[in-house]
């Protein structure tokens, strides 16, 4: 601002001069248009400033506000702008606290000689003798203008300078915001809108059923395959099929080490030879030795034993060759690990599998397992033609959850697919979707971060 002068040639008025206007309620109605007309605070502050002389006579005039609980100066009558860092500045604003604090409310009629000591001390340091304050009543906030001249304000011009000031706080509540309902309108249509968007989604998600689906890995697997094991404890010699390679029933897959077990049927025969003769000896001798008739018996039985023993070594030495109990694929990972290897009677080596009869095995992760029944439908990707979906039905829903391969937790799940025209390789892999009972989007949506957080409650309590 430009420093406040004693007698701003615009407005000054000689004490002498300062006289009741004839025509001063025609003036008044015209500042009151004029204030309704204001664009501004700036034209409004302005207005106040200067053109309420026309209504009141003056000799200095201040409009002020209270910005988060900072004061400033808004106008000053014959002072086109405002330096706030001026001493003449600070220290109105500094008068202006004094007198708000001592006057709270209305207009008040003020005399420099009755002022308090501090303030008295400022008024008389740029103001004339008497002085009008005039608050805005309904402006937030504290806002006024302080008008001062030479003679006191009588009751006429305090009543004008009341509806002027008046009707500038109207004004002013309404260009900041419209009364500050507008105000708040503004601010609050933004958080009134999105939150009654926010319960019609609520309510719609509410209302709005959807399959809920549960995601995992799935790979193509055997429907029923059948085990080969291990027939006798030995030794594996060789095998006779490779891996994924198509076998006919009957068909050998495997021989054993056989010396041990050639050496058994040679002694088994061998011992059988020797019991019938025996017993043969044992004949010939009861016929004249009653006595003998015992050991004939014993004879006799000794042959059973070796029967027995003969039957089992050529029996053994049979399954020293395992043949293939069905037709199908051989499913195997390695071949080589089997060759000299010893095996015990039913260890598994290898199953033979129905290309045509597979199933589509799925692992749905503890997270994401829904309410799956048997029937549900699948739908499967495989990696090796994502763009194509099969469709599946369950046939299989595992009750406890198992450890995978990479260390998590799952259920398994089995379903029959339904396309017989193109049944997949055993061995691809892919991802699948079970569609479960239908339930609410709100219930599906928040299903998954509702138990996380149970979880995590659990933990704290």
């Amino acid at each position: 601002m430009s420093s406040p002068k004693p007698n701003p040639a615009p407005v000054a008025t000689p004490t002498s001069a300062i006289t009741p206007m004839p025509d001063a309620g025609e003036a008044l109605l015209g500042v009151l248009a004029k204030i309704r007309q204001s664009k501004d605070l700036k034209s409004l502050s302005f207005l106040a400033a200067n053109d309420t002389h026309q209504a009141v006579p003056f000799f200095q005039a201040v409009v002020w506000e209270t910005h988060r609980g900072k004061l400033r100066l808004k106008a000053v009558s014959g002072a086109s702008t405002i330096d706030p860092k001026a001493v003449v500045v600070r220290e109105l604003r500094q008068l202006i606290k004094i007198l708000r604090s001592e006057f709270k409310s209305g207009t008040t009629v003020l005399d420099a000689n009755t002022l308090p000591e501090k303030a008295r001390g400022l008024w008389t340091k740029y103001l004339p003798n008497h002085g009008l304050l005039a608050p805005f009543e309904q402006q937030s906030g504290d806002s006024g203008m302080l008008l001062t001249r030479e003679i006191p304000f009588d009751d006429r011009e305090t009543l004008a300078l009341t509806n002027i000031a008046d009707g500038v706080s109207w004004q002013w509540h309404w260009l900041t915001g419209g009364t500050e309902v507008k105000k708040n309108r503004r601010r609050i249509g933004p958080w009134l809108f999105a939150a009654g968007f926010l319960a019609f989604t609520i309510t719609a998600a509410a209302l709005l059923e959807v399959p809920s689906t549960s995601t995992g890995k799935t790979e193509i697997v055997a429907a029923d395959p059948v085990i080969v094991a291990a027939p006798i404890d030995g030794v594996v010699d060789e095998l006779k099929v490779l891996p994924y390679q198509k076998v006919e029933q009957g068909q050998e897959v495997l021989t054993y080490i056989d010396r041990n077990l050639r050496a058994d049927l040679e002694l088994a025969e061998k011992h059988l030879l020797v019991a019938i003769a025996d017993r043969e000896k044992a004949r010939q001798i009861a016929l004249t030795d009653r006595g003998a008739a015992v050991e004939a018996d014993l004879a006799a039985l000794r042959v059973e034993q070796a029967e027995i023993e003969l039957k089992y070594a050529r029996e053994a030495a049979a399954r020293a060759v395992v043949k293939a109990p069905a037709t199908g694929m051989v499913l195997l990972d390695d071949a080589d690990i089997w060759a000299r290897r010893p095996v015990q009677t039913g260890e598994r080596i290898m199953s033979i599998a129905d290309t045509n009869d597979v199933l589509a095995r799925i692992w749905i992760p503890t997270g994401a397992f829904t309410n799956i029944d048997k029937g549900d439908t699948v739908i499967v990707n495989l990696d090796i033609d994502p763009g194509t979906s099969l469709e599946a039905e369950v046939e299989l829903v595992g009750l406890q959850a198992e450890a995978t391969v990479d260390g998590t937790l799952a259920y398994r799940i089995d379903a029959r697919l339904n396309n017989e025209d193109q049944v997949p390789r055993i061995g691809l892999s892919g991802t699948a979707r079970v569609k479960g009972e239908r339930t609410s989007l709100l219930a599906y949506v928040t299903r998954r971060p509702w138990a996380t957080t149970r979880q995590w409650l659990g933990r704290l309590l």
